[in-house]
């Protein structure tokens, strides 16, 4: 029994330059993607047992994958990435904290509801990529719509 460690895409320089930049040592831990793992197995029954009707479909594990994944980083505080605040008196109050809080993604900790009925916004418009040299109706239309 053993463990073998390889690094899987770059170099060895890259991956001890990150290793040493987020976890302030030279090896490599697996009990944080084990921790993630253990708490989508808690919350998604089919990744522990064999699901029926439409867990069987790919897409729909999927896409449970994703929701709990989104709970997990915004609805969930960690209690590893919470805030003490000290108060007079030596007393301490904590401010709970979610990963894309400490991402600066979001300020707040969200609600189920709130995430399930953020409408995300639509990506930026691109023209279509076409041959030859583009009409100046073309490229009026483009610069029209761009700006």
């Amino acid at each position: 029994m053993g463990v073998v460690r390889r690094i899987v895409c770059g170099t060895s320089q890259q991956g001890q330059t990150l290793l040493k930049q987020t976890q302030h040592t030279m090896t490599a831990h697996v009990n944080y993607i084990e921790r993630l793992n253990g708490t989508f197995r808690a919350r998604i029954s089919v990744l522990v047992r064999r699901g029926r009707g439409l867990a069987r479909h790919l897409q729909t594990i999927e896409r449970a994958m994703y929701l709990m994944g989104c709970v997990y980083n915004f609805c969930t505080p960690h209690r590893s990435l919470r805030l003490g605040l000290y108060l007079p008196n030596n007393r301490r109050r904590w401010v709970e904290r979610t990963p894309a809080m400490v991402a600066n993604i979001t300020e707040q900790v969200w609600t189920v509801q709130q995430l399930l009925c953020y409408r995300v916004p639509r990506p930026p418009w691109q023209p279509p990529r076409r041959r030859g040299r583009p009409a100046a109706k073309i490229n009026e239309l483009i610069q029209r719509y761009l700006l």
